[in-house]
């Protein structure tokens, strides 16, 4: 078996280097896979294939059956929906290193109810969700990841729930910019204040508050 530092240094320096994610996230994930040979892990990635998306481009168009799982190489992904009235509503926004899908395509076969819109110049990596399951099914040896990206993604959508349920809107947006501490200098407020639930009027309230008790 191949140590997961020795595959560390083979990926940083072979041709899958450039689809791949920096050392520490590189570690991170190997926890998955760390049992496996090196030509599996690299048959793996062979999967994927690399995307580039533009600012303003639209990658998962509402309405459209999109079953490929992505990985955020670099770049933020927005999703959005249109209300009755017409308002656009941001539902979502997907940052550096984290895995995204359409789920009501992956999970239940249906089309996309959102549309999936780069913000930045944006780098995904993706491959075909059922390609990838045949692919696993067909290689008992990655049983111990199989369910690695799925539970990833479950795991994002539980938690949203349960901020909503659990925390108020400041402690919401607190809890968001910890995670994400240069959010608010790469996406519009209105779109910031969507996702939290709030106006934009809200938002710039729990701001000066924040701000005052700082001071």
């Amino acid at each position: 078996m191949i140590t997961p530092n020795a595959l560390l240094k083979h990926i940083l320096t072979a041709n899958v280097a450039e689809r791949m994610i920096d050392e520490e996230k590189i570690k991170f994930y190997l926890s998955a896979f760390e049992k496996l040979q090196l030509s599996d892990l690299e048959s793996l990635f062979n999967l994927a294939t690399v995307r580039e998306v533009s600012p303003g481009e639209i990658y998962i168009k509402e309405g459209s059956l999109h079953k490929k799982l992505c990985y955020l190489k670099r770049g933020l992904i927005r999703v959005f929906t249109f209300k009755e009235n017409g308002e656009e509503v941001t539902l979502q926004v997907y940052w550096e290193d984290q895995f995204f899908a359409s789920r009501h395509s992956i999970f239940f076969n249906q089309t996309s109810p959102y549309n999936y819109e780069a913000l930045e110049n944006s780098t995904l990596l993706e491959v075909d969700f059922d390609v990838l399951m045949e692919f696993l099914d067909a290689n008992p040896q990655f049983a111990e990841g199989r369910n690695f990206f799925l539970i990833s993604m479950l795991a994002q959508a539980m938690d949203r729930v349960d901020d909503f349920i659990l925390l108020t809107p400041e402690e919401r947006y607190v809890k968001l910019i910890k995670e994400k501490p240069d959010l608010n200098n790469r996406v519009l407020d209105k779109y910031i204040a969507t996702i939290l639930g709030i106006t934009p009027q809200s938002l710039s309230r729990i701001r000066k508050r924040i701000a005052e008790r700082r001071n």
